[in-house]
């Protein structure tokens, strides 16, 4: 289940490069997305019905666009983000880039000795 999980993700992430409904347009500019753009605990539940999760919690993700679920499965939280448009999710890890280091797991080992 968790590869079908990771295989939804990958496939929601290229397929939502093409189309993004989060850009301001002259309308809302200088509004707060919050104001607009709102997912419940709920919908976010009934939205991710068919991976058979618990939702804990829902707030606006680091990035512009998404919303941040925190989602539970057989005793396992994960995060797992759902766009705006409530047409796509994704799961996975977000960090800013200059905060991302791959170190090799030897290198690891020998930086804590």
């Amino acid at each position: 289940m968790y590869y079908l999980l990771l295989f939804v993700a990958g496939i929601s992430t290229v397929l939502s490069v093409g189309t993004c409904f989060a850009f301001p347009t002259e309308q809302t500019a200088g509004r707060d997305c919050k104001s607009c753009h709102i997912l419940t605990r709920h919908e976010a539940s009934q939205l991710l019905k068919s991976l058979h999760v618990t939702v804990k919690e829902v707030k606006p993700a680091p990035v512009k666009g998404l919303f941040e679920v925190t989602a539970e499965r057989d005793g396992k939280e994960g995060i797992i983000f759902i766009d705006y448009g409530k047409q796509f999710i994704m799961q996975g890890v977000l960090a800013r880039m200059p905060a991302v280091v791959l170190k090799a797991p030897a290198e690891e080992r020998r930086a804590g000795e």
